[in-house]
Formats: C-alpha cells, sequence, structure tokens
C-alpha cells in the first residue's frame, strides 16, 4: 500500500498527500534538482512552511517527481504516525487548481461539502 500520493499542480510542481488527502508538502523543481517542502497547517489553517508531519523530510532530494521513489524516501517516517490531519485550506485548493476550486466554490454554495476536508 502507498502512503503518499503525488498531484501535478504544474510543471514544477507537484503536491504531496496522505491516504486521507490531506497536504502535507510539495515536490519543487529548483533548476534540475526535485525536492521536498514539507507544509503544516496551525490550527486557524495558516501554512507552517516546513512544518507538519514530513518535517524531518524537508529538503529532501530527488531525481524526478517519482511517486515510489517519495513513498521510500518519506513514506516510511516515524512522525507520520503521530500527525493530527488539518484541512487544506479552500485558497490553496483554488490556486493549485482553478477548475476545482470553481467545483469547490459552486459545492460550497449548494451546501454539498464534507466540512472534514474544507473549512472557511
Amino acid at each position: 500500500m502507498r502512503l503518499l500520493s503525488l498531484r501535478a499542480v504544474n510543471a514544477n510542481v507537484y503536491s504531496v498527500h496522505l491516504p486521507d488527502g490531506s497536504h502535507v508538502g510539495n515536490l519543487k523543481r529548483i533548476s534540475s534538482i526535485w525536492k521536498f517542502k514539507a507544509v503544516g497547517y496551525a490550527a486557524d489553517g495558516s501554512v507552517l512552511p516546513g512544518g507538519g508531519p514530513l518535517t524531518d523530510s524537508h529538503n529532501t532530494v530527488f531525481d524526478t517527481p517519482d511517486v515510489g521513489d517519495v513513498n521510500a524516501k518519506l513514506g516510511a517516517s516515524s512522525t507520520m504516525t503521530t500527525f493530527h490531519s488539518q484541512p487544506l485550506p479552500d485558497a490553496l485548493v483554488a490556486f493549485s487548481n482553478p477548475v476545482c476550486g470553481d467545483m469547490l466554490a459552486s459545492a460550497k454554495a449548494a451546501g454539498d461539502v464534507d466540512k472534514r476536508h474544507f473549512h472557511d
């Protein structure tokens, strides 16, 4: 079973997620090197760069954004077992994928949003 998944944001960024969809960081291409940038969220939803459950893996280098390699290097982190997931802020959802942001806004207007994953 894969613990982490990747979602393409653009040609130079992939977001990294736990099985429940919680955002825990990004793989960013910096020049010709891919680096993992850990991300955490405070209780108020503000972003904590370098924080979160994979903070000890911040700046891990990868050859490519390969999900198998990401799981091999990051998936065995002991800090993951004690992580209490925070929802992905709506602003980040809209920023990372404008279509999903529009769909989220429509779903919120219709009252059809799972509040465990999204907040105002």
